[in-house]
């Protein structure tokens, strides 16, 4: 009941034009409440009131827009996904006999897309204020993991996850959007304004970003993290900033070391995992569907099954997948895979994308996503636009071991911050419509 009235409430706040807490609340929607809020107290998923935010914006709203400067590419390739999106919604329903309402149950996130246009009408101070709640509601949310980590007590109302090979709980409410936090607070930290209360303590926010990164005893997180973050560094040539953030790193390692130690070896498997992979294991587990590595072995397992069994369909399903299907016990109907039965998987996003979107809308889906980092690493002059090209790049990374693009809302706060920065030295010159 209470993620009704947070949508009661978010509706309030943009039909009485208070835009940047309507805004904050749509990007804690999209992000499926930030992790903050129990799932059991939920309803419906976040991303569910985000498109019924987006509609309801659209249908009732006047709208202005202030954004006068766009990407005319990014524009098409998110009118082009749309229409693909349309297109393999028809193709599910004839080609594999999947029921209207079961192919919109499996696609209706996708319909989160077309915010682009809303967010084309949003004033940069709206903007900046927005960045400036999301980042006292991330530092706090961090504080939080942190705490939760370190004691095992749920303070959030999250279970945890017992990791036999670290020998602790792993709690997997992380703040989704700490490590475009973490590039702020390194990179730039004066480039969003704080409230007085939080400002005098930023230098100390590093360390909490990295300590939750640390506390996911994720190895392709955290080594992720890391080395875009030192790559961020390098790009920037601040070398003196690359040693402080090694030290620091290992320093706030220590406390979990044992678990990071035997998470990073997982038993001696981590070793083996990757000589598995190198001498072929990857397409031996792909034809046999037997396992002689580990879990990294497992994703590219299922990413070349994906890829090789898609690769030798018909053109159609080469180009449109084998449809956007949904069924509560997460199994296609439609074709069986030797290495991972699900429809969806939070272990890697990109055979997913693969399976439900074939070849030219995992593609197209992608293209989005390469040049919202394009556009932003050609205005890496500005700190905020860096930060948010370095955070896209970790996102990428990050889903060979996660599933955060197989959600569409996930691209809202970097298509926000890449329209944000295009038209930072703009005026607020703007046509109605």
């Amino acid at each position: 009941m209470i993620d009704l009235l947070f949508f009661i409430y978010a509706l309030y706040t943009y039909y009485t034009k208070k835009y940047t807490i309507a805004l904050v609340l749509f990007i804690f929607f999209c992000y499926r409440f930030f992790r903050l809020v129990p799932a059991y107290l939920m309803r419906f998923d976040g991303p569910d009131y985000a498109v019924g935010f987006m509609i309801l914006a659209f249908l009732f709203g006047t709208h202005t827009i202030y954004m006068a400067k766009e990407d005319i590419k990014l524009r098409w390739y998110i009118v082009a996904m749309c229409i693909f999106l349309v297109i393999s919604f028809g193709y599910s329903v004839i080609r594999y006999n999947l029921s209207p309402s079961n192919v919109f149950m499996a696609s209706r996130m996708s319909l989160i897309l077309p915010c682009y246009f809303l967010l084309k009408c949003l004033r940069q101070e709206w903007i900046e204020k927005t960045l400036t709640i999301l980042y006292v509601i991330t530092i706090i949310h961090g504080i939080l993991y942190v705490v939760q980590c370190v004691t095992g007590i749920p303070v959030m109302g999250q279970t945890a996850e017992f990791d036999r090979a670290t020998g602790s709980f792993r709690f997997l409410n992380f703040p989704p959007l700490s490590d475009f936090f973490l590039m702020i607070s390194v990179l730039s930290p004066n480039s969003i304004e704080l409230p007085e209360r939080f400002d005098k303590y930023k230098k100390y926010f590093p360390l909490v970003f990295m300590a939750t990164t640390i506390c996911t005893f994720g190895r392709l997180k955290i080594i992720a993290t890391l080395v875009v973050l030192l790559y961020g560094l390098w790009l920037k040539g601040k070398a003196t900033l690359i040693i402080k953030v090694a030290v620091l790193t290992f320093i706030l390692a220590i406390p979990f070391s044992e678990g990071l130690i035997n998470r990073m070896n997982n038993d001696g498997k981590t070793k083996g995992d990757i000589e598995v992979l190198l001498n072929g294991g990857m397409q031996h587990m792909a034809s046999t569907g037997v396992n002689k590595g580990g879990t990294f072995t497992y994703r590219m397992a299922m990413l070349y099954e994906r890829i090789n069994r898609l690769s030798k369909e018909d053109f159609l399903d080469q180009v449109f997948g084998y449809g956007m299907e949904y069924n509560k016990d997460n199994r296609s109907s439609v074709v069986h895979f030797k290495v991972g039965h699900a429809l969806y998987t939070p272990d890697i996003s990109y055979p997913v994308l693969i399976v439900k979107y074939g070849f030219l809308g995992t593609l197209i889906y992608l293209m989005i996503w390469f040049r919202m980092a394009r556009i932003c690493k050609k205005h890496k002059e500005d700190d905020l636009a860096f930060c948010t090209y370095l955070f896209i790049v970790s996102i990428l990374l990050n889903d060979f071991s996660g599933s955060q693009i197989t959600f569409f809302s996930w691209m809202i706060f970097p298509l926000l911050m890449t329209i944000y920065i295009q038209n930072r030295e703009i005026s607020n010159d703007c046509n109605t419509y």
